[in-house]
């Protein structure tokens, strides 16, 4: 979907944002379709989404429009959403506030406190959408700019790991079942892909 700055692309899980690592990368195919966003940081990437996540991904058309996205995302301006599958029954809406840190350098996962400073602390709401069995399938609100792996060790943190989310303690799957469904409320969406329903 496009707009006046940039547009947005439905991040397949499984790839990379930014490239690197030998493995597809979303920036590596923008700049083969779009040979123009070379010349801008990351291809015009606003901001990432981890491999296993699919879903809404942010990419701006020049320099001035990446800075004024970032500035968005930064101060809440563009509000993020997600779908994911827990396990565990949750029987109420609810959310978090923790601070999130590395654990060390090139750590692959994040320590989750309830305490700490400002620029560490991550928030989330979300709103049970359904649940089956030892099962629950969230519409998550990602509040303000977020931190690395927010929802997946936040939630991991709380006992409700994201199913195929082998990182954090959350079951086998053939996938991260995490999925960025919405960006800016409702003005850009991506359809929740299969297998995301309750009881698959």
């Amino acid at each position: 979907m496009r707009f006046d700055g940039g547009f947005v692309l439905d991040k397949p899980a499984g790839w990379h944002t930014v490239a690197g690592r030998g493995e597809p990368a979303v920036e590596s195919w923008l700049v083969g379709i779009e040979p123009e966003q070379v010349h801008i940081p990351e291809a015009g990437l606003v901001h990432r989404l981890d491999q296993g996540t699919s879903g809404c991904l942010l990419v701006a058309d020049d320099l001035e429009s990446s800075e004024r996205l970032q500035e968005g995302m930064r101060n809440g301006g563009i509000h993020k959403r997600y779908v994911a599958l827990t396990r565990g029954r949750m029987h109420r809406d609810g959310g978090f506030q923790r601070y999130f840190t590395s654990r060390y350098k090139r750590s692959k996962k994040v320590t989750v406190s309830e305490t700490g400073i400002k620029k560490e602390m991550g928030v989330c709401t979300w709103t049970v959408l359904d649940t089956a069995r030892n099962r629950t399938l969230l519409d998550i609100k990602l509040e303000g700019p977020g931190r690395r792996h927010q929802i997946r060790a936040g939630l991991a943190s709380l006992g409700f790991p994201i199913v195929g989310d082998e990182l954090y303690g959350g079951e086998d799957a053939p996938r991260l079942m995490l999925h960025a469904s919405r960006l800016s409320s409702s003005a850009f969406v991506a359809d929740v892909p299969a297998p995301f329903g309750i009881d698959e």
